[in-house]
This record gives C-alpha cells, structure tokens and sequence, in this order.
C-alpha cells in the first residue's frame, strides 16, 4: 500500500515526465492514465476488487517509468522512452488476463 500512495503522490511527476517527452506515443499517455486511475480507485477503496497481483504489476511498471537509468537510459534520443513503453504496455495490456 505504500508504494501505490508514493506513486500516487508522484502523479504530477509522472504527467510532467509525460509531457516533457518529445518522443512517447499517445498510447503511452493513456496507458499510464488508466494506470494511475486504477491504482488510485483501489486505494481509495472505490475498487477493491483489482487483484494485487494487478496492482503490482502496475505499481512495478509506473516506477520503472520513473526510473531514468533503466534498460535503455531515458537520456537517449527517440529510444529512451521505448523500453518504459513496453513495460508499460505489457502490463496495462494483460489486464483483462486473468
């Protein structure tokens, strides 16, 4: 629970992150969103019925977004976003999954 309110609290970080991208595709934008809304709907217990499992893969996906030296090192030009996008993608795409 603490990680979701941490990333929760970082929200404006992740959207300035966001924004200042030249290079993150629409989709990315939207998949985060969800991400978020999904994470804060079931910390405020609107929707308690997203499994844990879910709501880490979510949390560990939102974080490596954050992560500026991950797999590929967001200062790269065009690729540093690239493998946030997949991670990213993965997870949020795999939702309906279980």
């Amino acid at each position: 629970p603490g990680d979701v309110e941490e990333l929760l609290n970082r929200a404006d970080e992740i959207a300035e992150r966001l924004s200042s991208e030249l290079h993150v595709h629409p989709l990315m934008r939207r998949q985060t969103d969800l991400a978020l809304h999904l994470l804060s709907d079931h910390a405020s217990g609107v929707a308690r019925q997203i499994p844990y499992y879910t709501v880490s893969l979510l949390a560990v996906a939102l974080f490596y977004f954050l992560e500026k030296e991950d797999a590929i090192p967001d200062w790269l030009p065009t690729m540093g976003t690239a493998d946030d996008a997949l991670v990213l993608g993965l997870q949020v795409g795999g939702l309906g999954a279980d």
